[in-house]
């Protein structure tokens, strides 16, 4: 059992220290080839050292690493610049800034920044001096250190220079150096700084210039910077040949050739065997050298893909297309706001409504019932009362004609107010209920006539509507047998789906209409079940009642 479970034991290490000896290679593989890349030595490195990134770009994205892909881009697009492949470095920096889109932006303001000089130093080598300066202003906005500043400055100072403008650079790269810590700097950092300045006291007569060039050139050779050695060597060539010393122009020139031959990169050569042919006296060959670099800046503009430049286009393309998506989706988001607040105000309206309606129905309702209990009392009560006294009186004797008549009159008018104001009965066949009344005003004076009333769809009709037509043509005839004198009362129906006409017509004497409380509670009751009720008379016309409900 022990000796299974050492077996297991030694079997875990073993592949332990195979994939941790694996990691512990592609470490150092990727350390070695980033110095490689990074600080130039000879071309076949950069050869193997770019390999060697392409395919970590390929395996990032593989595995959705889309910020170590665009890492790995950087260092491939800064190596294609350093050995002068810039239309390469350009579309590889390009590539890596569509690919920064799709990265968070708390994690894409060092990308920017980094891709953004890069094409700022793409674009100072192929001398479009102006692109150049944009993308190191835009580079800018996204530093977030002294030396992320420093070093944009810097290359914007060699814009300057590159344009003479040697007073502008001058006091870009002065504001530089006030800005390097004067402790525990950067030296590679600073030598560039200080190389700059020196070239450009050079050019403008300044004694400190060549101790400026001499000491940048000595913390390169410290840091082992062969680009940087390279970039002295060649400004000090420079220097010593304005200055007619040509030995030490010479000197110098033979050593940067030497930085160039070590870095192996066919810019850093043709660049170093032009400083060869400055220092030749023939015209003939300082002619043809500046035909020659006319030719090669005329080459590498016409040869230039300008795919930053695209990309911008293709940006700006980009966001008028998002600005417009978003203003139709604003549109679109407002027209939804609008229907949502229309429905809110339509549902509302709606609630209000129902509420009102049937705060209406309740209060009918309370009235209905008020007016059943009125006249419950008045019949049980007064009417009763007065009718009970009233055959008392019949059966005495001495009482005279008029106090019978009157309380004859007084019993009559109260059983009439009672009738007026009593209810429909709950579960009586309203069609039976209404003819019932309506005929119970006929007398020997009066005929009551009706048309149409059977041909009714009365259960189309709900109980507060019915009440409302019991109790207002019972107004109606009640007016009628008080007022009118009529002989003759028409009253027809007829129905429209839903909705019910009623014409009330009498040959009454007639009069201006003057609405008393009659009138008054009729078309109250009408507006209650959002009915219209219209009077129309005339002196001895009788008179004629439009209802609809």
């Amino acid at each position: 059992m022990k000796a299974k479970a050492y077996s297991f034991l030694f079997f875990f290490l073993l592949i332990y220290a195979h994939t941790f000896g694996q990691v512990i290679q592609e470490t150092d593989s990727a350390r070695y080839y980033y110095f490689k890349i990074s600080k130039p030595t000879n071309f076949s490195d950069f050869k193997k050292a770019s390999t060697f990134f392409e395919k970590k770009v390929r395996s990032s994205l593989d595995n959705q690493d889309t910020l170590k892909a665009i890492q790995n881009l950087r260092l491939i697009a800064y190596g294609q610049t350093e050995y002068g492949f810039l239309n390469d470095s350009e579309q590889t920096a390009v590539y890596a800034l569509r690919l920064a889109e799709h990265v968070s932006s708390k994690k894409s303001s060092s990308l920017y920044l980094g891709l953004y000089n890069q094409l700022g130093m793409i674009y100072r080598r192929l001398q479009d001096y102006d692109t150049a300066l944009s993308y190191y202003n835009k580079a800018l906005i996204f530093s977030q250190s002294k030396k992320d500043s420093i070093n944009l400055l810097n290359n914007k100072a060699t814009i300057y220079k590159d344009l003479e403008q040697y007073g502008l650079a001058k006091e870009s790269l002065e504001k530089t150096l006030n800005i390097l810590p004067k402790e525990d700097y950067n030296k590679q950092q600073y030598a560039r700084v200080l190389a700059n300045l020196g070239y450009v006291q050079f050019k403008l007569g300044n004694k400190e210039s060549l101790s400026n060039l001499k000491k940048a050139l000595r913390y390169r050779i410290e840091e082992n910077d062969l680009a940087g050695q390279y970039s002295s060597y060649n400004e000090l060539t420079e220097y010593y040949i304005e200055h007619k010393n040509y030995p030490q122009a010479r000197l110098f020139f033979d050593k940067g050739y030497a930085v160039a031959k070590q870095i192996n990169s066919p810019e850093y050569l043709v660049n170093a065997l032009g400083k060869y042919v400055l220092l030749n006296k023939d015209p003939k060959i300082i002619e043809f050298k500046k035909l020659k670099d006319s030719l090669e800046e005329a080459r590498q503009i016409k040869e230039n893909n300008y795919a930053a430049m695209k990309y911008d286009v293709e940006k700006e393309k980009e966001q008028t297309h998002l600005a417009l998506l978003q203003q139709e989706q604003e549109k679109r988001k407002k027209n939804i706001y609008f229907f949502v607040l229309l429905i809110l105000i339509l549902i509302s309206a709606s609630i209000i409504y129902t509420i009102l309606q049937k705060r209406k129905q309740r209060q009918l309702q309370t009235i209905q019932q008020t007016e059943a209990s009125i006249s419950k009392k008045i019949h049980d009560g007064l009417a009763n009362d007065t009718f009970q006294i009233l055959s008392e009186l019949q059966n005495l004797e001495d009482i005279p004609e008029h106090i019978l008549i009157k309380l004859d009159k007084i019993y009559l008018e109260t059983r009439d107010i009672a009738k007026n104001h009593s209810p429909l009965l709950e579960g009586a066949d309203f069609e039976d209920q209404l003819i019932s009344r309506l005929n119970s005003y006929r007398s020997d004076q009066l005929n009551v006539i009706t048309r149409n009333v059977e041909k009714i769809e009365w259960q189309s009709f709900n109980k507060n509507k019915k009440d409302t037509i019991y109790m207002v043509l019972g107004e109606l005839m009640t007016n009628n047998k008080k007022h009118s004198q009529a002989t003759l009362a028409f009253i027809s129906f007829e129905q429209n789906g839903k909705k019910l006409r009623i014409t009330y017509q009498d040959n009454g004497i007639g009069s201006p209409l003057k609405k008393g409380n009659g009138m008054q509670n009729m078309e109250s009751r009408m507006n209650a079940m959002n009915g219209t009720i219209n009077f129309e008379s005339a002196l001895n016309k009788g008179l004629k009642v439009q209802i609809q409900i």
